[in-house]
């Protein structure tokens, strides 16, 4: 089960999550739009629907095709900077996905497993809602969200210990997802199903958040790094024989001079790689490259080491 969180700023708008980093900027960043995809703002509820939601009906509406691949290239853009696979969409999954949205729009809710004393429920919705990741947004008025800023928030992922949304968003073994929305003036539900019963197989050793050249837009500085190991890159389930409990994390920066780490953590639960590791680090700066050690994993009782680097731009 992936857990709800709630929060509430983004931009001007009111949010379950908000990601973008606080305070001045550093003298290292250039003034320059982040790497990524560029959607136009909608100027209303009617720029994204085919035919609109009706909450009193239990209706969740038809989206857009295209408000669904501005998600997927949104997501796939982003796992491309880890290397990782691009997937597909799989629009027999939609039903499951929208009557998700549904019911979060409906009770002003979210539950990954709603029972039929929810407003709008039936067992699509419920489905959805335990096989994906979700969004409630609300408070806004003129500017409706975005639906691939949606996508940023669970891979940021501020709020949530568990970093449940971003490990699945960034899962190697994932096929395709399914995208839902429901909007009503002022409130917004938005799904993306990420558990499915087919797996690819991954075509990377490791994920690495933040990994490499890495926009500025996807990290908060105050929050957690992360790192998983694809220990076979075709059993999932192998990768739980991954051991950090005896781990050393070492990050520098460009000049050789060592980053505090703290707020470290460990485990092997099932959102996405059965294995993850996490911390903060102190100082991280925009436009610095970042060199980060991984010492003494054990995988599958052998002790292996992981060096990458990583330069917010």
């Amino acid at each position: 089960m992936i857990s709800s969180f709630r929060s509430i700023k983004f931009f001007s708008l009111v949010l379950l999550l908000f990601f973008l980093s606080s305070g001045c900027l550093d003298i290292y960043i250039p003034l320059t739009p982040p790497l990524g995809p560029s959607f136009p703002q909608p100027s209303g509820i009617d720029d994204i629907y085919e035919i609109l939601p009706d909450i009193q009906t239990c209706y969740e509406g038809i989206l857009k095709d295209s408000e669904k691949q501005k998600v997927l290239e949104e997501l796939n853009f982003i796992r491309s900077l880890h290397g990782l696979n691009p997937i597909s969409y799989n629009y027999e999954d939609d039903i499951y996905t929208a009557k998700a949205a549904l019911i979060i729009v409906a009770n002003e809710e979210m539950n990954h497993h709603p029972d039929q004393s929810y407003q709008c429920w039936t067992e699509e919705g419920e489905f959805g809602s335990s096989h994906s990741n979700l969004y409630m947004s609300w408070g806004w008025e003129n500017k409706i969200p975005k639906s691939e800023d949606f996508v940023i928030g669970w891979v940021v992922d501020e709020g949530v210990e568990s970093l449940g949304h971003r490990r699945w968003m960034l899962f190697p073994f994932l096929s395709n997802t399914s995208y839902g929305r429901v909007d009503v003036l002022g409130f917004t539900g938005a799904v993306i199903k990420v558990i499915n019963d087919e797996i690819n197989p991954s075509n990377v050793d490791f994920v690495a958040y933040p990994y490499e050249e890495y926009p500025r837009n996807l990290f908060l500085k105050n929050w957690y790094l992360s790192f998983s190991v694809v220990a076979d890159r075709n059993n999932l389930w192998n990768n739980e024989k991954v051991d950090f409990s005896n781990t050393v994390i070492e990050i520098h920066n460009e000049n050789g001079e060592a980053l505090q780490v703290n707020s470290i953590y460990y485990d092997n639960k099932g959102y996405g790689i059965p294995n993850n590791l996490q911390w903060k680090a102190d100082g991280i700066k925009y436009g610095m490259k970042y060199t980060v050690n991984i010492k003494n994993v054990k995988v599958v009782g052998v002790s292996k080491n992981y060096e990458y680097w990583f330069k917010l731009i």
